[in-house]
């Protein structure tokens, strides 16, 4: 089991880790390369992810990183810059 980024035992459902949304932006995010790194690890051990944190990570990608509605996520992720 991992350690999330402050230092805790991350949250767990029948052995599978949970991932607060603010990993997911971590993620995206080059302003803090060691919170991106830790999240990136954390995400490539296939951690649940709900209904809700994948709404507020949409949210966030259309409200803060601007990202255009009709472009793929995909397309975006090269670009990224908060």
């Amino acid at each position: 089991m991992g350690i999330n980024l402050i230092g805790k035992k991350p949250t767990t459902m029948n052995n599978k880790i949970a991932v607060d949304t603010n990993i997911l932006i971590y993620a995206l995010d080059t302003t803090f390369p060691v919170k991106k790194q830790l999240s990136e690890n954390l995400i490539d051990n296939l951690p649940t992810i709900s209904t809700q944190n994948i709404s507020e990570f949409a949210n966030v990608c259309l409200r803060k990183f601007k990202f255009d509605k009709t472009t793929p996520a995909s397309a975006h992720l090269w670009r990224v810059e908060v």
